[in-house]
């Protein structure tokens, strides 16, 4: 994991949502960055609510490489980034600045 991740906004009610920002420095593979939902809302609070309810989200709500495409691969539960030119995965290794990652449980 090639990434910090900072959490930038959390509501907690029936249905709680944690939005982290994530500085991507180096893709960990062509086309993948990993990202754990339970692990990388590591506000104690958090992590606990999403350890112990579904989580039933987890969105790209915008990233900062305006080449790529990145969303949330649901089967592998990692990122998937492609590039908008050609729909080819970027390189390992690419750097792709600050992507913002919804995180949404009941």
């Amino acid at each position: 994991m090639t990434h910090n991740t900072t959490i930038v906004q959390e509501e907690n009610s029936a249905v709680y949502k944690v939005v982290v920002r994530l500085d991507v420095t180096a893709l960990d593979a062509a086309g993948v960055e990993q990202f754990d939902p339970t692990t990388e809302t590591d506000d104690t609070r958090n992590k606990t609510l999403l350890e112990h309810s579904p989580l039933t989200a987890v969105n790209v709500l915008e990233w900062e490489d305006e080449t790529s495409l990145v969303m949330w691969d649901t089967v592998d539960e990692e990122l998937k980034v492609k590039a908008l030119a050609d729909g080819t995965d970027v390189a390992s290794g690419t750097a792709l600045g600050e992507v913002l990652v919804e995180v949404r449980g009941e």
